[in-house]
C-alpha cells in the first residue's frame, strides 16, 4: 500500500522544530549557551543570546560602577608572610652537576652537547607556621616545577632534582649559563605570593 502522509510528516516535523528553538535558551549562571540538538535554524534570536560574564560577588548594587565589578585579586609578592599570628618564610639552595662532575660547575664544547645538567634544589621552611598550599620552584634554567602539595612544617625541607640538556645555543665561544632561582607559594586564597630570597648559580663554559 502506498503512503501518502510525507506532506503532513513534513509539517509535523517543521512544528516540532518550532517548539524546540524556544528551548534554546541562555544559561546564565553557568554562562554557557545551551542550544537543542534539533535547533539547526540561525533564525532564532533565543539562540543568538551571548553569555553574560558573571559580576563579582560584592556588586549586588545596581549603581556599582563597571570597573568596581571587574576587580580582582592582584597577588603581592612578600618574603614574609603572617598566618594565624606566626610567620612564614622559604629558603633555597642549590648544589649543580654537571657532565664534567666538577666544583664549580662547567660544561665542554661541543663534546657536552645533548648531555644533562642536573640542578638540586633544597626548599625549607624557616618560618615558626605550617606551610599548607603547594610550592613550586621556578628557575630561569628550567622553569617551573612542583615541589610538594603536602604540608611544609618549620624547620622542615624538600628536595627535587631538575634536569636540562646543554644545547648548541649554550655551547658558543664564551657562554657561560647564569641562572636565578626562587621558591614560592600562594596563600590567603592566591593574593600573596610568599617568595624566598633569589639564589644565583653560575655554570661555566670550558
Amino acid at each position: 500500500m502506498e503512503r501518502r502522509h510525507h506532506k503532513n510528516h513534513d509539517i509535523d516535523f517543521k512544528a516540532d522544530c518550532k517548539k524546540d528553538v524556544k528551548k534554546c535558551v541562555v544559561d546564565k549562571k553557568k554562562c554557557e549557551v545551551k542550544k537543542h540538538k534539533k535547533c539547526k535554524s540561525s533564525s532564532s534570536s533565543e539562540c543568538e543570546k551571548k553569555c553574560v560574564v558573571k559580576k563579582h560577588k560584592k556588586c549586588k548594587s545596581s549603581s556599582s560602577s563597571s570597573k568596581e565589578c571587574e576587580k580582582i585579586c592582584v597577588p603581592k609578592v612578600v618574603y614574609q608572610a603572617c598566618i594565624n599570628g606566626g610567620v612564614a618564610s622559604l629558603s633555597i639552595t642549590a648544589t649543580v652537576d654537571t657532565p664534567n662532575h666538577d666544583n664549580p660547575p662547567t660544561f665542554t664544547c661541543p663534546a657536552n652537547i645533548g648531555q644533562q645538567i642536573s640542578l638540586t634544589f633544597t626548599v625549607t621552611n624557616t618560618g615558626n607556621v605550617v606551610i599548607r598550599s603547594p610550592i613550586y620552584i621556578y628557575n630561569s634554567f628550567t622553569g617551573v616545577d612542583k615541589v610538594t602539595c603536602s604540608k611544609l612544617y618549620p624547620g622542615q625541607s624538600r628536595v627535587i632534582t631538575v634536569q636540562h640538556k646543554v644545547s648548541n645555543c649554550q655551547c658558543m665561544p664564551g657562554n657561560n649559563i647564569s641562572i636565578v632561582a626562587n621558591a614560592y607559594t600562594n596563600i590567603h586564597n592566591n593574593c600573596l605570593i610568599l617568595v624566598s630570597q633569589p639564589i644565583a648559580i653560575q655554570i661555566n663554559q670550558a
